[in-house]
């Protein structure tokens, strides 16, 4: 999975071997990943092929992801 356009500037950072913080909190990976697939989701208008294709990942893999439940934090 390829990091979104901007997602320093948006508050996505992390250190070498370090925890993922996304705003004050420390997240899990799952939920980190999650938040990609949403941004990349809104950035593609809702459009599945279209994001699933960005994502790297095929358009029913990103429908069965989006199934689920988000992680815990």
């Amino acid at each position: 999975m390829s990091a979104a356009p901007g997602a320093a500037a948006s508050g996505l950072s992390g250190a070498a071997g370090g925890a993922i913080s996304i705003g004050s909190g420390t997240s899990s990976l799952a939920w980190v990943v999650w938040v990609h697939i949403e941004r990349v989701l809104a950035d593609c208008g809702g459009n599945v092929s279209e994001a699933a294709r960005r994502l790297g990942i095929a358009r029913r893999t990103l429908q069965l992801k989006r199934k689920k439940n988000p992680p815990p934090r």
